[in-house]
């Protein structure tokens, strides 16, 4: 199984093969339409599970926890902080959305 992560310009952001499962994190640096292939190499049909994360979702609060040493109470809050964050960009931008559609 070939795995590969194109950028909107057409860099190669992600590369691997023959790997029976795995998982890996990426964080874009450009926007647009990034495209995600996965390609069969061998003879037999494979299943693929995949599983798109963003923002708060994707981020690994337990190498968070470690890295600053938090406690379990300390690290959720972090992940409240970081919800509401998200909750509020996504807010204004909906709200300049909404006053350029008036």
């Amino acid at each position: 199984l070939l795995v590969t992560v194109t950028s909107p310009e057409g860099d190669v952001l992600y590369s691997k093969s023959d790997d029976a499962k795995g998982k890996f994190a990426l964080t874009a640096t450009e926007d647009g339409i990034h495209q995600m292939c996965f390609h069969n190499r061998g003879p037999q049909p494979r299943n693929i599970v995949f599983s798109f994360k963003h923002g708060v979702d994707a981020k690994d609060y337990s190498g968070v926890a470690k890295k600053d040493h938090l406690e379990p109470l300390e690290m959720e809050l972090r992940r409240l902080e970081d919800a509401v964050t998200e909750v509020y960009e996504e807010m204004m931008y909906m709200r300049t959305r909404e006053e350029e559609m008036r």
